[in-house]
């Protein structure tokens, strides 16, 4: 009889990461919007990636986080040669983005494949340092108030590889769990693989559970023991997810969520391992993985978990065939049967077919309602049962899922909502599911009409896809960008069809207060700003005329002064100042010009010479004033 162990559907489905590259910022992982869009679609929130490594990547890290999303942060390869003090930055990195988006780091993890990517801890780049630098990095987390409770991966090797992890030595006093990268040569079936890298990494950390940081395969398809047609890349993958969950392992992260080259003249098969084509557009992987955690869906939720075996057998199955029972907490039993047969032809770099098998099931008793699922094809039962003990099933290369006793399922009601308001931050995350919905007629921003985005791919991809909700937006909206380092914050804005139109630079000092910031328009004028402590004193805006206005203003955000300069007509220049008390003060000079004053709020315009209209008594007599610079 089968393995009757009745496991968690919610347990399997979040089981499932993937490798994500936001923090380096390469190609569509500068779309923050595309990353959710395409993750959504997947039914995968665990990520692996890296902390912001640049000031352009850290926003759609700090977004993802903020949306929700999970994370193994793996370190960098030139972290250990930093030493000491290198490490304990990293740890306050990872204690400053904990606190701000709680429960966002999942996990952190040692080196990355440390027998295959250079790195030099105490000026060594033995694995042995390799070791020692786990050691470190295991006790600077767990020393961390905020950060000791988050689970630490072991380091990674590449190329499966049982002799290094042997010279790793027993690593379980530095590790919460032993980690392993799967990738299974086309050559082999996806178990038997699985179960031999498995051996080997949990030899480093006897006694630990185990997850499995990277596995895949390229769609470059003449890419020797890795390279697959997208069709068997969608079946091992899915092969490896549930043989992966089966065997114990905790979190399986796919590698990865999107290409970095779909053209057609790309060789490279590095740039082919996604589970999307490059431009976010899913590969059948992509859609399989959908099709899975859609019928597993499970929030976890209900009492109503199965308890009890379901005493099924199955007769006339392949060689290669597996099975398990997944429970959900509704009380449906999710039995899921699987064949491993081989998939490629290496030789030819082609696709091997395999017939379907019928399989008979046998369900150990009555059952009123019955459905059969091919992960493969879709979400829609392939066939439907009812009061049965019996069925059978076409078993060939990829898994199946049969659905036993679900309860009819409970259709999300639609947005009826016709007005939303919110901020202009709060409302950006919604945009894809506003630009869903038939009922929406308006959205009010209630404060800014500046939508603050991760990037210019983001906005860009906002334009072209969420335009229905954007178009219902009153009073218009632009947006901005902004990126941020230790020493200078930098942010640009661009207006609704996504042309720039200002670059706002600002310097800020050791406490992180801005000092100055500068202002260039796309029209030739800009604004100059300088602060005291963080408080704005000093607004210069220089228009596209040469016109100058400065404004100057105490600590408490009180206007002082008032100074316009203009220079149009040869005839004289002019300054005037707006003194505390209300009054004018003037003075002369050659060269120039028309003057422009704001009087109460209004502004007026002397052509000629200002000086003598303003001794009228048009804005009361001038009085002596500072010399003005």
């Amino acid at each position: 009889m089968p393995d009757q162990t009745i496991l968690s559907a919610s347990g399997f489905i979040n089981s499932i990461g993937v490798n994500t590259h936001a923090g380096f910022g390469w190609t569509g992982y500068n779309n923050l919007a595309l990353m959710v869009d395409d993750l959504k679609y997947l039914g995968v929130t665990h990520l692996r990636d890296a902390m912001g490594t640049s000031p352009a990547a850290q926003p759609v890290v700090e977004g993802l986080a903020a949306a929700g999303y999970k994370f193994d942060f793996l370190v960098s390869s030139a972290l250990p040669q930093t030493g000491t003090t290198g490490l304990q930055n990293y740890i306050a990195s990872l204690q400053k983005f904990a606190t701000s988006h709680p429960g966002s780091i999942s996990a952190i993890e040692g080196l990355n494949e440390a027998n295959h990517q250079p790195f030099s801890y105490n000026g060594s780049s033995s694995l042995a340092a390799a070791a020692q630098f786990q050691s470190a990095l295991y006790q600077a987390v767990n020393a961390n108030a905020a950060l000791g409770s988050i689970p630490v991966y072991n380091l990674s090797l590449a190329y499966n590889d049982p002799q290094g992890y042997s010279q790793l030595g027993n690593m379980s006093g530095s590790v919460d769990y032993a980690n392993a990268h799967a990738y299974v040569s086309t050559s082999l079936t996806t178990g038997s693989s699985i179960a031999a890298t498995l051996s080997a990494v949990m030899a480093a950390a006897p006694g630990k559970p185990v997850v499995i940081t990277e596995t895949g395969y390229t769609t470059q398809a003449n890419t020797q023991y890795l390279g697959v047609s997208e069709t068997v890349q969608a079946k091992s993958i899915l092969n490896t997810l549930v043989d992966a969950y089966k065997a114990g392992v905790s979190a399986t992260y796919l590698y990865e969520l999107f290409d970095r080259d779909s053209s057609a003249g790309n060789t490279n098969p590095e740039a082919n391992f996604g589970l999307f084509n490059s431009d976010g557009t899913p590969k059948l992987a992509a859609t399989a993985i959908h099709n899975l955690t859609t019928i597993l869906a499970d929030d976890g939720k209900g009492s109503l978990q199965p308890t009890d075996p379901l005493n099924y057998t199955l007769s006339n199955m392949p060689a290669t065939g597996n099975s398990m029972v997944l429970g959900k907490s509704n009380g449906a039993y999710e039995l899921v049967v699987w064949a491993e047969p081989k998939l490629w032809n290496d030789p030819t770099d082609t696709e091997v077919s395999n017939p379907a098998q019928t399989v008979t099931v046998n369900l150990g008793g009555v059952h009123h309602s019955v459905k059969v699922y091919d992960t493969l094809t879709g979400t829609t039962a392939i066939a439907s049962y009812t009061d049965v003990s019996t069925i059978t099933i076409p078993v060939s290369d990829h898994p199946l899922i049969i659905e036993i006793d679900a309860p009819p399922a409970t259709a999300t009601p639609p947005d009826t909502r016709t007005i939303v308001s919110g901020t202009a931050a709060g409302i950006v995350p919604q945009l894809s599911d506003l630009s869903e919905s038939t009922a929406l007629k308006t959205i009010t921003l209630t404060d800014s009409h500046v939508l603050p985005v991760a990037s210019k791919a983001t906005m860009d991809y906002m334009i072209a896809h969420y335009g229905s909700a954007l178009s219902k937006i009153e009073g218009g909206y632009s947006f901005s960008v902004t990126n941020t380092a230790a020493t200078w914050s930098s942010t640009k804005t661009y207006n609704s069809s996504g042309s720039l139109v200002s670059k706002s630079d600002t310097g800020l000092n050791s406490s992180g207060q801005p000092s100055s910031t500068t202002v260039a328009y796309t029209d030739g004028s800009k604004d100059l700003i300088s602060y005291t402590g963080g408080v704005k004193t000093k607004f210069v805006h220089v228009g596209t005329d040469a016109t100058r206005t400065t404004d100057t203003y105490n600590t408490a955000g009180t206007l002082l002064s008032e100074i316009v300069q203009v220079r149009r007509l040869l005839l004289h220049d002019a300054l005037y100042e707006r003194r505390e008390d209300g009054g004018l003060c003037q003075e002369r000079r050659p060269l120039a010009g028309q003057l422009h004053l704001r009087h109460h709020g209004q502004e007026l315009h002397y052509p000629g010479s200002a000086s003598r209209r303003l001794r009228k008594g048009h804005l009361g007599d001038p009085q002596p004033c500072r010399r003005l610079a």
